[in-house]
């Protein structure tokens, strides 16, 4: 078993995989894990701060087709969202708040109505900003 550990400073510390490793499915069955979670989380953690793909992920760590595997399969069983709740209420309650969030906030600059501040309907030109045609636009939508 490779134990890439600490290889990178975003490898998971032991007191941040002591927090994880609840969450992680357990095995029920059979064999010995050939690769350890940690190494994998460590992978995953690679590919999203690196943005490489996934076949270019350093031989150090577990095959990029188990780490692939494993990601997949855990988004598909909610850990990632549970892993992240987790933490998120850690976070609150070590600053003293209470773990759920009680207010949400949108800001509306994020949001778009419509194209260009126009109207829905392009046949409707009572938008702010007239849009733009190409010269390929058929007659109806002049």
């Amino acid at each position: 078993m490779n134990t890439a550990h600490n290889t990178y400073e975003f490898c998971l510390t032991d007191q941040q995989w002591q927090l994880i490793e609840p969450l992680l499915p357990k095995r029920v069955y059979g064999t010995k894990p050939k690769h350890h979670p940690r190494d994998i989380l460590n992978a995953i953690l690679y590919i999203l701060t690196t943005g490489c793909a996934w076949r270019h992920l350093p031989k150090h760590f577990p095959p990029y087709t188990t780490v692939s595997y494993h990601f997949h399969r855990w988004k598909r069983l909610g850990v990632w969202e549970q892993i992240y709740a987790h933490l998120r209420e850690a976070v609150r309650l070590a600053h003293g708040k209470d773990p759920q969030p009680s207010t949400l906030i949108i800001d509306s600059q994020t949001v778009r109505s419509t194209p260009k501040g126009g109207s829905i309907n392009p046949v409707q030109r009572r938008g702010t900003t007239r849009q733009r045609r190409s010269s390929g636009v058929s007659s109806l939508w002049r």
